[in-house]
């Protein structure tokens, strides 16, 4: 057995022991805080304006979409220069479509962004303003006594 492999669970179980000092540690469930800021509605809000706004646009491209791909199926006129040129409308439609709907999801994640730095910014402050060593996000912690 390698020596390394014999000193690991020792290592381990320091490192799990609990600290001598009390430690002043916060949780935070930062999905429920994101979920509840007026700033994350607000962002949401012009989220879903942009949707509905882009949504015809959306139906258009997708409506033309379809159309061509069954062109290129149901076609009598086997041309190559027809079929082709089919062929790149189609791949035009469907580099429109996914940039639509990619505009959109940039959208949603800049948004959430910056919902995310507001709130981390708030929780340094309200940190460091009231002492704590540690305040954790409540979604990663691995396991907690269910008495704490």
């Amino acid at each position: 057995m390698h020596p390394l492999l014999k000193i690991t669970p020792i290592m381990l179980l320091a490192a799990c022991q609990p600290s001598t000092t009390e430690l002043k540690t916060g949780y935070v469930n930062t999905e429920h805080v994101l979920a509840k800021m007026k700033m994350k509605q607000d962002l949401d809000l012009k989220l879903a304006a942009m949707q509905e706004k882009k949504q015809p646009e959306i139906n258009q491209v997708s409506n033309e979409l379809e159309s061509v791909k069954a062109e290129i199926l149901n076609s009598k006129i086997q041309e190559a220069d027809y079929m082709n040129e089919l062929k790149e409308k189609r791949n035009h439609l469907h580099w429109r479509l996914e940039n639509l709907m990619k505009s959109i999801d940039d959208s949603a994640a800049v948004y959430k962004q910056r919902a995310t730095v507001v709130i981390n910014e708030k929780i340094l402050s309200f940190g460091k303003a009231n002492e704590y060593q540690y305040i954790l996000p409540l979604n990663t912690v691995l396991y907690a006594d269910s008495a704490l």
